[in-house]
């Protein structure tokens, strides 16, 4: 996180002991994302993914009303 603006930086972080991690790679458009049961490195994650951006729209797949 880098402060760009001339008044101090504030944000909010809430965490819990599971470990969740999204990344992004803007070079490659490609995103990561994972969570684990805990904060033990050890422990298997429940959900590994690594996909490339295609730029969906928000609503696509959904039906129209």
């Amino acid at each position: 996180m880098i402060n760009t603006g001339s008044a101090p930086l504030r944000y909010l972080c809430v965490s819990s002991k599971s470990r969740t991690d999204v990344v992004g790679y803007p070079d490659s458009n490609k995103f990561l994302a994972a969570a684990s049961p805990s904060a033990n490195a050890q422990d298997k994650p429940w959900v590994r993914v690594l996909f490339r951006d295609q730029g969906l729209d928000y609503y696509d797949g959904e039906q129209d009303e």
